[in-house]
């Protein structure tokens, strides 16, 4: 009988690239911060959960 298993997704790997276009104080903070990603323009979202009252 199989008790547990393990799943993994993605490849692991030693380059991990992190972004943060909307905090670049936090970015420039963390050592793996993606130095020179590619240029894309940001849609009219803000990226902050929006709290709806009715």
């Amino acid at each position: 009988m199989r008790t547990g298993y393990a799943t993994r997704v993605g490849e692991p790997t030693n380059e991990n690239r992190i972004r943060y276009p909307l905090n670049p104080g936090y970015e420039a903070s963390i050592p793996e911060r993606w130095v020179d990603p590619p240029a894309r323009p940001l849609g009219p979202h803000d990226g902050r959960p929006k709290i709806e009252t009715t």
